[in-house]
């Protein structure tokens, strides 16, 4: 597709409707739909989830199909594939392009948290950094901050009632997790009780999966 990474405006970015964090970038990729011919392409962005590709060609998008790629990211070969969800032609001076939105269906687990590193250092969340409010409601959406709550209430490890505001809590950022096949963020929370007099200070760490609404407290 020649040297220069093509441009997209904004009018052609697709919403983000993902469950994961998406990164803007452009970077160079290769993919296959026969396993045997390598086509040319570009990367527009990536995510833990997927990620969208700007090619030549058509992509079917039935459910069947399947995308072998390859994606050059910071100097490293990311091996993976995708199922196309959706499709959108594009035209620009070099001509007729196609723009697809892929769904990840296979990737090794090194290769998933390479990804999830790069999309998630874009919005400063970094292993050991305390998340801030903006940060938290990123990764966890209001109903899994709620279940995290009353899992912490049920284990004694948080004064709460349900149906009460929720307390403040501090969260801290550990790591992505692959756990029982499920994949989960890893999270220090901070929180207390106040029964008593004196209010005593919890430490939990908890896994949040990404996919779903589930929640677990680690012992």
């Amino acid at each position: 597709m020649g040297s220069t990474p093509p441009r997209v405006s904004a009018s052609e970015t697709a919403p983000n409707r993902r469950t994961y964090m998406r990164r803007q970038r452009t970077f160079p990729a290769t993919y296959s739909q026969d396993g045997q011919t390598a086509h040319p392409a570009y990367g527009l962005d990536l995510s833990g989830g997927g990620l969208r590709l700007l090619t030549r060609e058509p992509l079917a998008t039935d459910s069947k199909t399947r995308v072998s790629l390859i994606a050059v990211l910071d100097g490293r070969e990311v091996h993976l594939e995708a199922c196309p969800r959706w499709s959108a032609t594009v035209t620009s001076a070099a001509g007729t392009r196609f723009r697809h939105g892929l769904r990840l269906a296979a990737i090794a687990d090194a290769d998933w948290d390479f990804l999830m590193r790069l999309s998630l250092d874009e919005a400063g969340i970094l292993p050991g950094k305390p998340l801030t409010d903006e940060q938290r409601d990123l990764l966890l959406p209001a109903e899994k901050q709620q279940r995290i709550v009353e899992q912490l209430a049920i284990a004694g490890r948080v004064t709460y009632r349900r149906g009460a505001k929720l307390p403040a809590l501090r969260y801290v950022f550990e790591s992505c997790a692959v756990r029982d096949g499920e994949r989960c963020y890893l999270l220090t929370v901070s929180s207390a009780t106040s029964e008593t007099l004196l209010a005593r200070e919890h430490r939990t760490r908890v896994l949040s999966a990404i996919e779903n609404d589930q929640v677990r407290i680690l012992p």
